[in-house]
């Protein structure tokens, strides 16, 4: 979201408060050189993490300055600039959640078969995610 600043109605500098950026859907062809399904499904999971990962770091990067904050991992910090502010993106919220030894749940199709009512079709409709049908079909999500 921009929150522009005018002068004399003309538009001289935009700040950003909150920035929201989301990587919809990722198309690649891939596929094991072996054939081995669980290797493409080990990579795909993990192109999926880094596409995730990008929605936080990629805004951390381009909208902090380092004149203005101490950015995440800096060895020598300014004690008068507060700390940067930080994105979140889902295998962020994973990352913390592990930290705090909070415990992690994959929803699979066994899972779901015996829990029928574990994913709320009604906010997975509000929402306009695909969670039930995946269970369904057989996708860990």
């Amino acid at each position: 979201m921009a929150d522009p600043i005018y002068s004399w109605g003309v538009v001289r500098q935009v700040k950003f408060p909150g920035v929201n950026m989301d990587i919809g859907h990722v198309r690649n062809i891939t596929w094991a050189k072996d054939n081995d399904e669980k290797m493409w499904a080990g990579y795909n999971r993990l192109r999926g993490q880094y596409m995730s990962a990008l929605e936080h770091a990629v805004p951390e990067r381009f909208f902090n300055d380092p004149s203005q904050c101490n950015l995440q991992g800096t060895t020598t910090p300014t004690p008068s600039l507060p700390d940067f502010p930080q994105g979140i993106s889902a295998v962020n919220a994973l990352g913390i959640a592990a930290a705090q030894e909070q415990r992690i749940y994959a929803i699979t199709q066994k899972v779901y078969n015996d829990n029928p009512g574990i994913v709320s079709t009604a906010l997975s409709a509000q929402l306009g995610h695909p969670e039930p049908g995946a269970a369904v079909a057989g996708c860990g999500v």
